[in-house]
């Protein structure tokens, strides 16, 4: 079967948009904080960080503009590089405005392709027009939080199409989670989702569903599994790879287990929380060390 091409970036977020990403529509008046919170951090940005350009930071503007090209955007978004030596990424977005910004810890972390697989993890968040939902305790929280860790999935796929290969998207996240560089790591995939069979059956896992992202052998093991689909595979343009809706068919169904199927089992549809930021909680993993 022919996959057509996606016209422009909203259609390209909506192609891989995970099933259990749902969009909800902002009410006016949290659109407008929204663009308060999001001019008043622009400022903050253009007062302690610097604005990616051509000049001032050459490999990282041409990056973003790879990038933004791939996403299908015309021009590229606002992206500011700020001090700080923690690993993180953020974006927001308001109803005119929509900034990004890395700390000086992940950009000399990563590569600049690796790099690029963060930026669009973030352009993800703004084409999928996720945002923060505020609410109470107990189930709604629970929601809330599936919610979240929903979003993720999506945006890293768009990570994997806006890096250009599923490895370096991978190799991105497996930076970040363990703060080791390239002198220290290797890649070595089918090693570390070994963590996804190592649970004990005895387990308590529901802490899980009190997270709002996704522990990191799932993720590596979603973005490896929507990889080889023919969807991702035409949007990288080649042929072949697994029906999507088999293999979306099947992440479903490992991401409604995690906490034990602690919103599943209530039986209400899920509220809308998405976060906006890349950080992940901690989580040990099996890698490969260099000697």
């Amino acid at each position: 079967m022919t996959i057509d091409a996606p016209i422009d970036h909203n259609e390209l977020c909506a192609r891989v948009r995970f099933r259990h990403d749902v969009l909800t529509k902002v009410p006016d008046d949290e659109i407008i904080e929204r663009e308060r919170f999001t001019a008043d951090r622009i400022a903050i940005l253009q007062s302690m960080g610097i604005r990616v350009t051509p000049t001032l930071t050459p490999g990282i503007h041409a990056k973003l503009v790879d990038v933004c090209g791939r996403m299908l955007l015309s021009d590229p978004l606002r992206l500011y590089i700020e001090a700080d030596p923690e690993v993180n990424a953020s974006a927001m977005h308001g109803g005119k405005h929509c900034v990004m910004s890395l700390t000086s810890g992940l950009a000399n972390l990563l590569t600049l392709d690796e790099m690029g697989a963060v930026i669009g993890h973030e352009l993800g968040h703004i084409g999928l027009q996720h945002a923060h939902q505020r609410v109470e305790g107990g189930m709604a929280r629970i929601f809330v939080l599936e919610s979240a860790r929903a979003a993720e999935v999506s945006c890293d796929r768009i990570s994997i199409i806006a890096a250009g290969k599923c490895r370096t998207a991978v190799s991105a996240m497996l930076k970040i989670s363990s703060g080791l560089n390239a002198h220290h790591l290797t890649l070595d995939v089918d090693a570390f989702l070994t963590q996804l069979a190592e649970r004990h059956a005895e387990a308590d896992m529901e802490w899980e569903a009190m997270q709002d992202h996704l522990v990191l052998p799932f993720r590596v093991w979603a973005m490896t599994r929507f990889a080889a689909t023919d969807l991702c595979i035409a949007l990288l343009g080649g042929e072949g790879g697994e029906p999507f809706e088999k293999v979306e068919d099947e992440i479903s169904t490992r991401f409604k287990t995690i906490g034990a199927g602690l919103v599943a089992h209530q039986g209400f549809p899920a509220r809308t929380f998405h976060g906006t930021s890349i950080r992940q909680g901690s989580c040990a993993i099996a890698l490969k060390s260099l000697h």
